[in-house]
């Protein structure tokens, strides 16, 4: 973790009016959903996380995991959903009102247990979605890109403590012909890389949009 802790993380948030992306990663009932949103600011990707937890699941997790779940709360970083379930309700909310301060160019999703969110952000509020099944032809791109930025001290979280936690549970598993894919982190007692996958997804098409002008993933990776 000593790349991800020299990155050039700031607090202050993604200025309004800025061009990003939303990666949306959903949880299917009880785990932690993730919305990852990515700005490119000259060679800096500059990420705001946000995360929702249904409430009976905050003693379980800070027991099981030695996590600070109360303190996320109450620094922001992570919204409680009463209940043992995830409601979508407030994700929803949350992101209709980062379209009404950014400029939001697409929200990526996984289709799986995505439909019902899907129909409310594009159909009713006229959200730009974008559907972003997690092979490793969709994935190993931008997992390679996340890697590189870490490595090149190129992204900036906001010093985000779940996603550094998150980080912390990744490991990276490759094939035989190079392709990577994060995994959760073998013998690991935290296994939760939610922010992770939602920040890879909002990379995905981050470093699209800006491969038709430039890349500022042009560096080769130093290991």
């Amino acid at each position: 973790m000593s790349h991800w802790h020299e990155c050039p993380h700031e607090l202050s948030e993604i200025p309004e009016g800025e061009t990003v992306h939303i990666g949306l990663d959903l949880s299917s009932v009880r785990d932690f959903t993730s919305a990852s949103m990515a700005h490119l600011d000259g060679d800096i990707l500059r990420c705001r996380n946000h995360y929702w937890l249904p409430s009976k699941r905050v003693e379980y997790l800070e027991r099981k995991h030695n996590i600070s779940v109360r303190e996320w709360i109450n620094e922001g970083w992570l919204t409680l959903i009463e209940g043992e379930s995830v409601d979508y309700t407030p994700i929803i909310n949350w992101i209709v009102e980062q379209s009404s301060k950014y400029n939001l160019q697409t929200i990526i999703y996984d289709p799986w247990n995505a439909h019902a969110v899907r129909l409310e952000l594009e159909e009713t509020h006229g959200l730009p979605m974008l559907e972003c099944k997690q092979t490793k032809q969709n994935i190993c791109g931008p997992t390679k890109e996340l890697e590189r930025l870490v490595v090149n001290h190129k992204l900036d979280t906001g010093f985000d403590p779940v996603l550094e936690w998150m980080a912390d549970n990744v490991e990276v598993k490759r094939d035989e012909q190079g392709n990577i894919i994060p995994v959760k982190g073998r013998g690991k007692q935290a296994k939760h890389i939610d922010g992770i996958v939602a920040l890879i997804m909002a990379i995905s098409e981050a470093n699209q949009a800006e491969t038709a002008s430039k890349s500022i993933f042009a560096e080769e990776w130093d290991r």
